[in-house]
């Protein structure tokens, strides 16, 4: 039974990206089961505030929502039980382990879209640049064939010093 709890709050860490409110789920019922039955709880502790952090940082608006709800509770809980529990503050404490953790991994999902956010302004702000350089580009060589049409037309026209004029003013 043990190995198979240790599984339970072990294995879906493979997914944590992927279904974080999962992991979420299945770390806590390790927990509670763990708890239930008298066993040690710090690993399925531990594995709690892992899969909590991984909420705010991996899940979707959605669930990163829930997770700020959850956060917020965790928090109330930790006031309401401060003055309730006389001298043990250990569910304050791992209500607030728990805010902690989810407050961390909203911390770096924000960091990851404002990183994202200028690597778009940068890609942006290169594919001006190259553009004002294409236009520049194409825009001379454009003069440089209307200025050439133009001494062809002269030239044609047998007024060579005129073409002498027009090449030394480019």
């Amino acid at each position: 039974g043990v190995i198979v709890l240790a599984a339970a709050q072990s294995v879906p860490f493979l997914r944590r990206r992927q279904q974080p409110a999962a992991v979420l789920a299945l770390a806590g019922a390790a927990l509670a089961v763990k708890y239930a039955a008298g066993l040690n709880i710090w690993s399925a502790g531990a594995a709690v505030l892992a899969a909590a952090y991984g909420l705010g940082a991996y899940g979707s608006n959605s669930v990163r929502r829930a997770g700020r709800a959850l956060a917020a509770c965790a928090l109330l809980a930790v006031f309401i039980t401060l003055p309730a529990d006389h001298g043990s503050h250990d569910p304050a404490i791992a209500c607030a382990l728990l805010a902690i953790a989810l407050g961390m991994g909203e911390v770096t999902s924000a960091h990851r879209d404002t990183a994202a956010a200028a690597a778009r302004h940068v890609q942006d702000m290169e594919r001006a640049r190259l553009a004002r350089e294409l236009h520049d580009v194409v825009a001379h060589q454009l003069s440089a064939i209307a200025v050439q049409a133009g001494a062809a037309r002269l030239a044609a026209a047998g007024d060579f010093r005129e073409i002498r004029r027009l090449m030394t003013d480019r």
